[in-house]
């Protein structure tokens, strides 16, 4: 109705707020803007939610008890929830600079297993040594690594300008070079410890936090040499909730396929890079999906725009291939455009403000659409940068999978606490049934006919049994090629959803 099309408007607006602050508007005008934003889409949100039961349960956020996650986990199934603390030092009464990973296993019928990981520094620097070695195993076929995993910003960000600058990258504990062990390390750290737990559940649903978003846990290796997806069949979620509600069924489809590819960005650099191998996969893509009489479709180039991808309604599959952004704290514009402040007042009002739009990690990434490396000049709503909290606010609910294969798109805020990336979350709330999302740029040729081995095989299998196969069968075409599979040519794809095994 009108009052919902009007809060869409107003996270949107908030949304280019917080990505381009206009160029005559002052500090403290430019902070009370987006507080006046922010306060008119909380008051739409209580109106929606107090006129209609339908809108209540769409902006709730999904809980879920004990007793029912473990009903509606698949038979023979684990859940396993990371979690990282940090630890409390009672004999003098304060927060440790150190911290500690848990996990929580949740086994169907059995119970819940609670196992300490131990110190999170020490994880850590096992996952950043794995992260390399996926990293400089892409070296094999010639192609260049992608920037180390862990030490990511957006590709590109608005300026107060007009003009796209580069993103400061983060900065990371620097790690010792890996070595051909470094899977098989992380295995006996973060994977062995939790077998006596898991027992004989083989298909294993995981909730990664921190650093181990990052991690392709599908590539540990054992002691053996073996792949963990030679052993588990593995799927994401963004967190337990997820399970809430996941045997209800979804209403029918919009349409069968919809694939956005290589969108216009614009030729503002540095900023985002065009994708034209991308408008070539169409073609195989919509042979590889079966139509049974549903309608396919393409938004390609100068059409990819991002009010014609908010418009979308319900595909049954929507394939997105397009980079994936997130705006660090130092791309912050409130952030960059504060004035320097001299006294202990003024720090603390900037550091409030920048605050403001912190607190909702969904403005702070997104996907790149047409005009985003010009966005400063295009119209209001085609601004090129859809944000994940536009993406939430999405009508997906009959969409049964939507892939982003692209530009590190599985990548995000690590943030103790969040528990979940901003894109993964934000695709859930849109009411999408599963997600298959790149963790590192996915441009090699292997990754290119698992893409598609994968579209061919979830005809017939469910999601995750789909990408399962379909990575085996690179890891033998590997094997025969190079004796050890590079995991990073063969693992980038992970696939997330409550549905990931079927319905």
């Amino acid at each position: 109705g009108r009052e919902w099309r009007e809060l869409e408007a107003a996270r949107g607006e908030l949304a280019r707020l917080v990505h381009h602050k206009p160029g005559r508007m002052g500090f403290d005008a430019y902070r009370e803007a987006l507080a006046g934003m922010t306060r008119r889409i909380e008051a739409g949100e209580q109106r929606l939610a107090g006129a209609s039961a339908t809108a209540a349960r769409a902006l709730q956020p999904k809980t879920i008890t004990m007793a029912g996650a473990m009903s509606a986990l698949p038979d023979d199934s684990a859940l396993v929830e990371f979690v990282k603390i940090r630890e409390f030092d009672f004999a003098v009464g304060k927060w440790k600079a150190s911290g500690r990973y848990l996990a929580f296993v949740l086994r169907k019928s059995v119970g819940v297993f609670l196992v300490d990981l131990g110190d999170a520094g020490k994880l850590e620097d096992h996952a950043r040594h794995a992260l390399e070695e996926v990293r400089s195993s892409m070296r094999v076929d010639g192609s260049p690594p992608p920037e180390k995993p862990g030490a990511r910003g957006a590709p590109a960000r608005p300026a107060k300008s007009g003009a796209v600058k580069s993103v400061k990258k983060a900065r990371v504990r620097p790690v010792a070079p890996p070595s051909r062990q470094s899977l098989e390390d992380l295995y006996t750290h973060l994977w062995a410890p939790l077998a006596p737990a898991l027992g004989s559940a083989d298909k294993i649903l995981l909730s990664p936090d921190g650093l181990l978003h990052l991690v392709p846990f599908a590539a540990l290796r054992d002691g053996q040499g073996r792949a963990l997806v030679e052993r588990y069949r593995l799927a994401y979620l963004a967190g337990g909730q997820d399970l809430a509600g996941s045997e209800t069924t979804p209403p029918r489809p919009g349409s069968e396929l919809l694939l956005v590819a290589n969108p216009a960005f614009g030729k503002n650099k540095p900023g985002f890079s065009p994708l034209p191998g991308t408008e070539r996969e169409w073609a195989e893509i919509a042979a590889a999906v079966s139509a049974d009489g549903g309608v396919k479709e393409t938004l390609v180039g100068g059409l990819a725009t991002k009010s014609a991808v908010k418009a979308v309604y319900s595909p049954r599959i929507l394939h997105l291939a397009t980079h994936g952004f997130f705006l660090s704290d130092e791309a912050s514009a409130l952030d960059s455009d504060a004035p320097k402040a001299s006294s202990k007042r003024g720090r603390s009002g900037k550091k409030k403000a920048a605050a403001a739009q912190r607190e909702n990690p969904l403005l702070r990434s997104g996907l790149a659409l047409a005009g985003a490396n010009a966005e400063t000049k295009a119209t209001e709503g085609n601004d090129g940068l859809l944000t994940a909290l536009e993406i939430a606010g999405m009508e997906l609910s009959g969409t049964e999978l939507v892939v982003l294969p692209a530009c590190e798109t599985g990548a995000g805020k690590v943030q103790n606490g969040d528990g979940v990336f901003a894109l993964k979350r934000a695709f859930v709330l849109a009411g999408a049934r599963n997600l298959l999302m790149s963790l590192w740029p996915a441009g090699n040729e292997v990754a290119a006919r698992q893409l598609t081995e994968f579209y061919r095989k979830a005809q017939t299998l469910p999601p995750a049994e789909a990408l399962r196969q379909a990575q085996l069968d690179s890891i033998r075409e590997l094997k025969a090629k190079y004796g050890v599979p590079p995991p990073g040519l063969w693992a980038p794809f992970i696939l997330q959803g409550a549905h990931a095994f079927g319905p």
